[in-house]
């Protein structure tokens, strides 16, 4: 696993040079054993590593590298048929195999990729499910513990969501929740990341961002949504807890707990507002 991370993590150029270099060594071997040895099998290996790290183009590409280095091989050993066709035909049955092999791999990695992302999102709004917000969380407190570097957490409520579905209809509920996870993915960062942790209840994670920078941002969020909410004349307003870690980092578990037991204190005074704390004051 963790080679395939690493493979996964490197630069593109360092996994095309490898790509190739695989295919070089695999027509050396076959050209050193000669032609007795049927050496078939090892040429799926550099083609297999294009397709999946590289992508479908690149592995037709080194389907095609690998036929070439085979009748090329092929005829450095002067392997004699009893027809010259036959050495052309065989060429054409390797080439339609390997092909056949890179789009099964292809669909097989499609699938693979489908069903983690599956895993990974909530399925209504696309947005972080629990499990994977958590694990986020995790490495991102990892980093800044490492670095130290801060880092802000936020969770927020929907004030009211009851009362939609209950007037409205649960259509009209989810379209609600719809509605403020795609405002939010348009208006984040890049590193930013967005998870739906319950019902009505979501977490934003904020890499790199400290007290002050955080507050504009939620605030921002937060105008734009209830623009958004006034648009479609629902009655939702939004109860925040904002935590920034600076010099203290607990794990994911107490750092969730902290947030949404500071939007309860909004959600069980006011409403519609955002309490900020270092976790450090805590």
């Amino acid at each position: 696993m963790r080679l395939l991370a690493f493979i996964n993590q490197s630069p593109k150029p360092a996994k095309t040079i490898s790509a190739f270099l695989l295919i070089v060594a695999v027509g050396f071997l076959n050209l050193s054993t000669g032609w007795e040895i049927d050496l078939s099998l090892l040429y799926f290996a550099p083609i297999a590593f294009a397709t999946w790290f590289l992508g479908l183009r690149i592995g037709v590409f080194a389907c095609m590298v690998c036929t070439a280095a085979w009748f090329w091989v092929d005829l450095a050993l002067v392997h004699t048929y009893t027809s010259e066709f036959v050495h052309y035909w065989n060429t054409f049955i390797r080439l339609s195999f390997f092909l056949l092999f890179v789009y099964l791999l292809n669909a097989l990695k499609n699938s693979h990729e489908h069903e983690r992302s599956l895993a990974r999102t909530d399925g209504l709004t696309g947005a972080a499910n629990s499990r994977y917000f958590c694990e986020l969380l995790e490495l991102e407190i990892a980093r800044s513990k490492r670095y130290q570097h801060p880092f802000t957490l936020s969770y927020f409520d929907l004030d009211n969501f009851k009362t939609v579905n209950d007037r409205f209809g649960h259509a009209t509920g989810d379209k609600v929740l719809i509605v403020i996870t795609d405002y939010i993915k348009n208006n984040l960062r890049t590193m930013d990341v967005l998870g739906r942790l319950g019902g009505d209840e979501f977490a934003l994670l904020f890499p790199e961002t400290d007290q002050n920078s955080v507050r504009t941002i939620v605030t921002k969020l937060q105008n734009g949504l209830l623009q958004a909410m006034q648009q479609h004349r629902w009655p939702i307003t939004f109860s925040i807890g904002v935590v920034t870690c600076d010099t203290m980092f607990p794990d994911a578990e107490d750092l969730i707990k902290s947030a949404d037991e500071l939007m309860y204190t909004v959600k069980n005074s006011s409403k519609n507002a955002v309490k900020y704390v270092y976790y450090r004051d805590r």
